[in-house]
């Protein structure tokens, strides 16, 4: 009997720290992975700044911040490259989308694919939104 206590309460106390450790290790990659995005924030070119804020914006779910800056920067367009463009179209169709929006963002998604055809993300987003678009067409036929 005296053998079971030492190994029942180390199953306790590892039972209760493992998921306590899960969540510390988890907070802490989130912490440098934003520590990490606010370094560039402050060497990068600006464009580069304003879409890594945005980034910042849509990991806290403040779709209307996030929208506002990568809106301001599609239309300034001076010094623009079309690759930067693709991005902040595929950016706001990824906010439309999760904001209900879906038809609004496929027209996102398309635009930032002919702006830059190399930029694979939008086509990706396209396909997978024209395909729950479809399912949930035939859902509610069927």
């Amino acid at each position: 009997m005296s053998s079971i206590v030492p190994i029942a309460y180390l199953f306790l106390v590892s039972t209760i720290l493992t998921p306590i450790t899960s969540m510390l290790l988890i907070q802490t990659f989130n912490f440098n992975y934003k520590r990490q995005s606010l370094s560039q924030l402050k060497k990068g070119n600006n464009s580069s700044q304003e879409y890594t804020s945005a980034n910042i914006y849509m990991d806290q779910k403040e779709w209307a911040n996030a929208l506002t800056v990568l809106d301001m920067q599609l239309h300034k367009k001076d010094n623009i490259t079309n690759y930067m463009i693709a991005k902040y179209s595929n950016a706001i169709g990824f906010i439309l989308q999760k904001t209900s929006h879906g038809k609004l963002a496929a027209k996102y998604y398309y635009y930032s694919h002919q702006t830059c055809p190399e930029y694979s993300y939008a086509k990706k987003n396209l396909d997978t939104l024209n395909e729950k678009i479809h399912k949930q067409q035939i859902d509610k036929s069927g």
